[in-house]
């Protein structure tokens, strides 16, 4: 019986109509296109895959455009590239061999930049620039999308679809999980929070309740309330066309400025610097609050000027209040405005960070950006590296301004651990991109309260039921929490390679293995079925020279492994005879491979130096 054909989506493809609208249909069997949206997985060290990266291409060789990107963003340095290059730091990397194509083509070079986003927002691909404008230019295809990807969820990372499935079937616009993504609300350290269905919650409260547990039940309340207010922050609100911001009353900082410069041998310094000490061509770094309706101060904006801080804060909010819906290319902060948080320019003030070098004040920026939590769509993490000597000074200026900043800003900073930032958990958070789960579905509880929570229900048999499910929000904590940690990758890429040239590869180094052990170039190619020229090429990499002559039949009495094993015996005292009697290896063939690898016998090096 014949095996059963492997069954493709249908592919969508997207097109302009006559009248300037963008419609939809299914692809010819013969036609034609010119960009398709694909996906490259990522994998961690154990091979699974955890995230994915969404592009475009106009090549049909899917595997090799991933192969090629891949190698490109290993190859790369600074701050510029691929985003998902800052998870090789976490043994993640590219997966080439498995990407795919998502069936969702054009022919248009404008629409193709409006599904990429879309399906990056959509699936949480890994990258920086996800403007969300893209979801109301799809609007109206956006069932049609969304079940398109859901029929493919097998054959995609099982974060991945966990994420999609989270959207629901109501409209992206005002979901929370796009709110989570404009207002960079990461997942809360698992360290110190416990995520808990709001189910699961429900039940463990009545629980306390009616057991008089009341001092435990008022706290996990506390973290219901918290959620709740969370929840409701994330609705649509439509901003008054002319709001006057009203400037408060500043209390001035009399903290000295913490002044960046390079010394005559280039390299990195820092000094403080009292109020009123004349500099050149000093870059700030600004700080910007940003004000929900009712005036409070919700997230933060961290730009470099050279200017004063309130003409810096009122110039910038000017042009996010006039930039365009569809341009891409300014302040991120723009797309909270449908939610009311604004900017409020008339507080803007200095963080008293600055430096006369256009390098330095980009570093300072981006660090204070990911210190901060600053509401930011490039947010490069290697500014950690360039900083790290300084990182403890820098934090501690920042945090002794803490009261200049809004109360969500300071509650992040506080959140870093003591060590370097670069092993946190914040910054996972922030490279993984890691979102905030829903409040409306799980409900985040302090790890003391939870413990607490455990110590009493563990003893109770009527509870077993609860401290299972529990056991299980703690156990994804652990599990979530171990993919923090910093991991060397492999020296070579294994996905970069298709199984074909695996297999190759393998086949290759037994032939190697075949020549060491007396085969011919030849015979050894011939028995792995490999073109005799590549056998010869790995031996001139890997230093190996044939000992075959012809008439002289290769030994099947021992292998290479024993080869290296007799070796080794040499190398640690034992004569020729003693190494290579459990082998049965001939005394010329021990010697010449311990000649070869500069090994000497004990009895020859002490015949030497008599």
């Amino acid at each position: 019986m014949a095996a059963p054909q492997k069954r493709y989506p249908p592919t969508l493809f997207f097109f302009w109509q006559k009248d300037g609208s963008v419609s939809v249909r299914l692809l010819g069997k013969d036609e034609d296109y010119k960009h398709q949206i694909f996906e490259i997985p990522l994998a961690d060290n154990n091979r699974d895959m955890g995230a994915i990266v969404v592009g475009r291409s106009s090549e049909a060789d899917l595997a090799q455009v991933a192969r090629e990107r891949s190698q490109e963003c290993e190859r790369q340095e600074g701050l510029d590239g691929c985003s998902a290059r800052r998870l090789f730091k976490y043994g993640y990397y590219y997966a080439p061999r498995f990407s795919r194509s998502l069936y969702v083509v054009t022919d248009d070079d404008d629409i193709v930049n409006v599904l990429k986003p879309w399906h990056r927002i959509y699936l949480n691909g890994i990258c920086s620039n996800r403007p969300s404008e893209c979801i109301l230019q799809l609007q109206k295809f956006e069932k049609l999308l969304k079940y398109h990807l859901l029929q493919q969820k097998e054959y995609l990372p099982p974060a991945t679809v966990t994420f999609m499935e989270s959207w629901g079937d109501g409209p992206m616009i005002s979901h929370w999980n796009l709110y989570s993504l404009e207002l960079q609300l990461f997942h809360p350290n698992p360290a110190n929070f416990i995520s808990v269905p709001a189910d699961t919650m429900s039940m463990v409260i009545k629980f306390l309740e009616d057991a008089r547990i009341n001092d435990i039940a008022d706290e996990l309340w506390i973290c219901v309330e918290s959620a709740a207010a969370m929840s409701s922050k994330a609705k649509l609100q439509l901003l008054e066309d002319d709001i006057e911001l009203p400037r408060r009353i500043q209390e001035r900082s009399h903290q000295p400025t913490l002044f960046f410069y390079r010394n005559d041998d280039g390299c990195l310094q820092a000094e403080l610097l009292e109020n009123g000490t004349d500099t050149k061509t000093v870059h700030e770094i600004v700080h910007i609050p940003l004000v929900n309706t009712d005036g409070e101060e919700e997230a933060s904006v961290i730009g470099r000027s050279s200017e004063d801080p309130l003409r810096t804060g009122i110039n910038r909010a000017g042009k996010v209040e006039k930039s365009a819906m569809d341009e891409g290319n300014v302040c991120s902060a723009r797309r909270v405005l449908k939610y009311g948080v604004q900017y409020s320019p008339n507080d803007a003030r200095s963080t008293n960070v600055a430096t006369n070098e256009d390098d330095i004040a980009d570093l300072l920026k981006r660090f204070t950006r990911i210190f901060l939590n600053a509401i930011s769509s490039y947010k490069p993490s290697e500014c950690l590296e360039k900083l790290a000597n300084f990182e403890e000074v820098l934090r501690d200026h920042l945090m002794q301004q803490k009261k200049f900043f809004p109360p969500s800003t300071v509650k992040y900073m506080e959140s870093w651990g003591d060590g370097p930032m670069i092993g946190d958990w914040n910054l996972l958070a922030l490279e993984l991109q890691l979102p905030h789960p829903n409040p409306a579905h799980y409900i985040s509880v302090p790890m003391s309260t939870f413990q607490n929570l455990m110590e009493i229900l563990i003893y109770d048999e009527n509870a077993n039921q609860l401290v299972d499910e529990l056991d299980l929000c703690a156990e994804s904590a652990k599990a979530l929490l171990a993919k923090a940690q910093l991991q060397a990758r492999p020296a070579v890429n294994p996905f970069w390679f298709s199984k074909e040239k695996m297999m190759k590869k393998g086949k290759v180094a037994k032939a190697v293995e075949l020549v060491k052990v007396g085969h011919s170039e030849l015979d050894a190619a011939a028995q792995m079925g490999i073109p005799r020229r590549t056998v010869e090429l790995e031996m001139k990499k890997d230093g190996v020279k044939s000992k075959f002559r012809p008439g002289r039949q290769p030994s099947t009495r021992y292998t290479s492994t024993q080869m290296t094993a007799a070796v080794e015996l040499v190398r640690e005292g034992k004569t020729y005879d003693e190494a290579r009697s459990p082998f049965k290896i001939p005394k010329q063939s021990l010697q010449d491979a311990c000649k070869r690898l500069g090994v000497k016998s004990a009895r020859a090096y002490k015949k030497n130096r008599l």
